[in-house]
């Protein structure tokens, strides 16, 4: 099919060193500075989102060359600037992050999870521009990723009616909110001294019981009636293990699966990239 080149507008002057890498197109535009004055610009065009934008702060002239750009979304380039073009000494070299996270690059596994639970109000990343996908998860954060999955994103978790009564949870906890409305959707439960341990990492074999409470909430006999309609039968997650049917019951739903060996591995701590791809699941967030 003929390309349209109406798709990026009429250009006026040169677009040079175009490289393409994954679902980016990324080139050098001469035509930035206006009239004959050749400024340059490095410019990108994202074919997933049909979004194009400048990756530097402003035109300069004849100053930057695309180097290139790779599929997990890096671009770098040269800026002569503070070089000498005339004998290629000196020249710094820029490099640009196209993705949301830093650490989190288009050839991530969980790139397209975290993304869509991004989009759907349900996690961010920090201050420094990063996501920390391997780092693990726990009962208070845990609680935060379903309430807001359940409600519909942050905005809509509600203000706490009442107090769950856990004796390390009070209304002072960052997480209060979002622990008191998973107990209210029939989602987490404390420990019989009546604790609740936010700060408890949590494993496999718990994120299963997080997620199934979830996707069937605040119903709590879907869950009581079940039975697996085709058992995995792990051997590391026997029948009288304890959460044998909420384990079931999230691969049956096509959440979680098994490793190679056929393991489930349920005391394997859950970090944050594999949560994502749990909580997309679980919710089937647009990807």
């Amino acid at each position: 099919m003929e390309p349209d080149p109406a798709e990026l507008g009429e250009r006026e002057y040169a677009q040079d060193w175009a490289r393409v890498g994954g679902r980016w197109v990324v080139w050098l535009d001469d035509y930035a500075g206006g009239g004959d004055q050749y400024y340059n610009e490095i410019r990108v065009y994202d074919l997933q989102e049909g979004v194009e934008s400048g990756l530097t702060e402003s035109a300069h002239p004849y100053s930057e060359f695309i180097a290139d750009v790779s599929d997990s979304g890096l671009v770098v380039w040269m800026d002569w600037r503070n070089g000498d073009r005339s004998t290629y000494y000196n020249p710094d070299i820029y490099g640009y992050v196209l993705t949301r996270f830093w650490d989190v690059l288009a050839n991530h596994w969980a790139y397209d999870s975290i993304e869509a639970c991004v989009g759907a109000d349900i996690v961010s990343g920090y201050p420094e521009g990063n996501y920390r996908p391997a780092q693990a998860v726990n009962r208070g954060q845990m609680a935060v990723y379903v309430s807001r999955a359940l409600a519909g994103g942050e905005e809509n978790v509600p203000e706490p009616t009442t107090d769950p009564g856990f004796t390390d949870v009070d209304d002072t906890h960052w997480a209060y909110q979002y622990i008191c409305y998973a107990v209210d959707q029939n989602v987490v439960q404390g420990y019989p001294e009546g604790d609740y341990k936010p700060e408890q990492e949590v494993t496999r074999g718990q994120m299963a019981v997080y997620v199934a409470r979830a996707m069937v909430a605040p119903s709590t006999s879907v869950l009581a009636d079940y039975e697996p309609a085709d058992p995995r039968n792990f051997p590391d997650v026997p029948t009288d293990y304890w959460a044998y049917n909420y384990v079931e019951y999230c691969v049956e739903a096509g959440v979680v699966g098994g490793y190679l060996d056929g393991t489930y591995r349920p005391a394997t701590v859950v970090t944050r990239d594999q949560m994502a791809v749990y909580i997309q699941r679980a919710f089937s967030l647009p990807m």
